[in-house]
C-alpha cells in the first residue's frame, strides 16, 4: 500500500540542500569579488577583515530574527521555548561560540589573495570529512569501511589540489584561519550530535534557537572586542571596518554577503539537525556547497573575466564528490537493509463504509508515526509500523468523502490514495491492534473473528465515535481533531 500523508517531508532535506546551494553561489562569489576588487566601480581590493564587521552585523540581524521567530512558536505553546523552558545549556553555549568562529572564518577564507573559491572549499570540506572518522575514533566510536574510503578520497583530493603549487598561495594566516574553521566544526558537530538531531522537532527547535542566539551575538562581539583591545594590523583593519568602511560604497556588497550567509545558515543548520546520521547529513551539506563553489567560480570567470578553476581543483572536486557518494551510498544501503529486515507491524482501523472515520484515522496515525519514528522514508514500503483501514459494509471503489478529505487538509495532511475495502480475516490476523469506531462494530468484528477478540477494541473506550456522513465540513474537522487526540493517546502502545 502506498501512503502519501506528509510525503513532501521525505524530500525536505533535499529542498534544504537546494536552498543552501542557491544562497551559497552568490555568497561565495560576492565574497571573492569584493575582497579582490573585481566588482564594477571599486577602487581596489577590500581586506576580508575590513568588510567582516559589516557582514557580521548583517548576519547577526538575520540570525536574531530567526531565533526570535522560532522562539515565538514555543511561546505560543507549540514548542519547548516558553516561560517554563530551561535556561541556556553549556553545550549550546560552546556550539554557538564555535558557530560564530565558523561563520567568520568561512567568509575570511574566500578573501585571501592566491586562494580560489574552489581551493578554499576543498580545504574546508575535505578537512571536515577527514575530521569525522578521526573524532569518531577518539570518542571510541566504530568507523565503517566506507568512512575510511571517504577519508582516503578526501586526502587524495587535498593532495591533488595542493600539488599544483603555481595555482595557489597558502600563507600562515590562511592556514591558521582554516584550522580555526575546522576546530569550530569539531566542537559544533559533537555538541549537536549529543543534544539534538532528534526525532522530536521541539528538541531540535530548542537547540537551533540556543545555538543561533549565541552565534548571533558572538559573531559581532568577537571582532568588536578584537578591534577594541588587540594591537596589530588585523585589529586595525577590523577597526576600520567598524568605522570608516561603513561610509564607503563597498559596504553595500559587504552587507549583502552577511544577509546571504544568514539565509544559507538556516538551510545548512537544518540539514545538520536532521535526525539521520552525520554520515548522511554532512556529505549532503558539503556537496551542496562544493557544487555552489563550482558555479560561483565559473560565474566570476564568465561575468568578470576571472581565471577559471585549475585542472587540479576540478579533479579535487570530483574526488570529494566521490567521497560524499561513498558515504551517502553506504549509509542509505545500510539503512534500507535494516528497515527491510525489520518485521512489518500493522494497526488496523475499522468503521462502516471505510470512507470517513477509518481512513481519516489511518492518515492521521501514519502522520503521527512519521513524526515519532525513525523512518528511512515516509512511504509505506519503509515503515516499521503502518496504519491501514477497512470497513464492515463497504461499497468497492469509493474513496474519501469530500468533507473527510477537507478535514485532513485542515490538519496539514496530504490525504493518501484511498480505495475502500472490506475487512478480512487475513487483514485482522496481520494487525497487532484493531480499533473500531463503535461498540456495535467491535461486537460485529468479534463475532466474525473470535480468535482476534483480545486485540479488537474501540478507539474511544469512553463511547462511540458517530458516523459523520452527510454532516458539514466543520463536523468532519472536529472529528479529525478527536481522532488525532485519541490516536496520540494510544500511540505509545504500538510506536515503540
Amino acid at each position: 500500500m502506498r501512503i502519501r500523508a506528509r510525503v513532501p517531508d521525505a524530500f525536505a532535506i533535499w529542498a534544504l540542500a537546494f536552498g543552501y546551494f542557491a544562497f551559497y553561489v552568490p555568497y561565495s562569489g560576492l565574497s571573492k569579488a569584493l575582497s579582490q576588487g573585481f566588482l564594477p566601480g571599486m577602487n581596489g581590493p577590500v581586506s576580508g577583515f575590513t568588510f567582516l564587521p559589516a557582514s557580521a552585523v548583517a548576519t547577526t540581524l538575520v540570525l536574531l530574527a530567526m531565533a526570535a521567530s522560532v522562539g515565538r512558536r514555543g511561546r505560543d505553546g507549540r514548542g519547548p521555548l516558553g516561560p517554563a523552558s530551561p535556561s541556556m545549556r553549556w553545550g549550546t553555549l560552546a556550539a554557538g561560540l564555535a558557530t560564530a568562529v565558523i561563520i567568520a572564518t568561512t567568509t575570511i577564507n574566500y578573501t585571501f589573495t592566491g586562494i580560489s573559491i574552489l581551493f578554499a572549499l576543498l580545504l574546508m570540506r575535505g578537512g571536515v570529512l577527514i575530521l569525522a572518522p578521526v573524532v569518531d575514533r577518539l570518542w571510541g566510536r566504530r568507523v565503517l569501511p566506507s568512512s575510511w574510503a571517504a577519508l582516503g578520497l578526501s586526502l587524495a583530493a587535498i593532495a591533488v589540489a595542493t600539488s599544483d603549487v603555481n595555482s595557489y598561495r597558502m600563507t600562515p594566516l590562511a592556514a591558521l584561519n582554516i584550522a580555526a574553521y575546522l576546530g569550530g566544526y569539531v566542537v559544533r558537530l559533537n555538541v549537536m550530535t549529543n543534544l539534538a538531531k532528534h526525532h522530536d522537532p521541539d528538541v531540535n527547535r530548542r537547540y537551533f534557537v540556543e545555538e543561533t542566539a549565541v552565534a548571533a551575538v558572538a559573531l559581532t562581539a568577537m571582532p568588536a572586542l578584537a578591534a577594541l583591545l588587540l594591537p596589530g594590523p588585523i585589529a586595525g583593519e577590523l577597526r576600520a571596518g567598524f568605522t570608516v568602511f561603513l561610509a564607503t560604497p563597498a559596504v553595500v556588497p559587504a552587507v549583502l554577503i552577511g544577509l546571504l550567509y544568514g539565509c544559507l545558515y538556516l538551510f545548512g543548520t537544518w540539514i545538520y539537525l536532521d535526525a539521520r546520521e552525520n554520515t548522511f547529513c554532512i556529505p549532503l551539506n558539503r556537496c551542496s556547497s562544493l557544487l555552489a563553489g563550482v558555479v560561483a567560480s565559473y560565474g566570476l570567470c564568465s561575468l568578470l573575466g576571472r581565471r577559471p578553476p585549475s585542472t587540479s581543483e576540478l579533479i579535487g572536486v570530483v574526488l570529494i564528490v566521490a567521497a560524499l557518494e561513498v558515504l551517502m551510498g553506504a549509509t542509505l544501503l545500510a539503512r534500507r537493509r535494516a528497515v527491510m529486515a525489520a518485521p512489518r507491524r500493522i494497526v488496523l482501523f475499522v468503521c462502516g463504509g471505510n470512507t470517513s472515520r477509518s481512513p481519516m484515522a489511518q492518515a492521521i496515525c501514519n502522520d503521527e508515526l512519521a513524526r515519532r519514528l525513525d523512518l528511512a522514508s515516509r512511504g509505506g514500503a519503509f515503515r516499521r509500523v503502518e496504519a491501514v483501514s477497512a470497513g464492515l459494509t463497504t461499497t468497492p471503489g469509493r474513496s474519501f468523502t469530500p468533507a473527510s478529505r477537507a478535514a485532513l487538509q485542515r490538519l496539514g495532511l496530504v490525504p493518501h490514495d484511498h480505495v475502500t475495502r472490506e475487512v478480512t480475516r487475513d487483514l485482522v490476523a496481520q494487525a497487532e491492534a484493531v480499533f473500531c469506531m463503535t461498540e456495535d462494530q467491535r461486537l460485529a468484528l468479534v463475532g466474525r473473528f473470535p480468535e482476534a477478540t483480545a486485540k479488537i477494541r474501540r478507539l474511544d473506550a469512553g463511547g462511540d465515535i458517530p458516523d459523520p456522513s452527510g454532516q458539514d465540513e466543520e463536523t468532519h474537522h472536529r472529528l479529525a481533531v478527536q481522532l488525532r487526540d485519541l490516536i496520540r493517546a494510544h500511540l505509545p502502545a504500538f510506536a515503540g
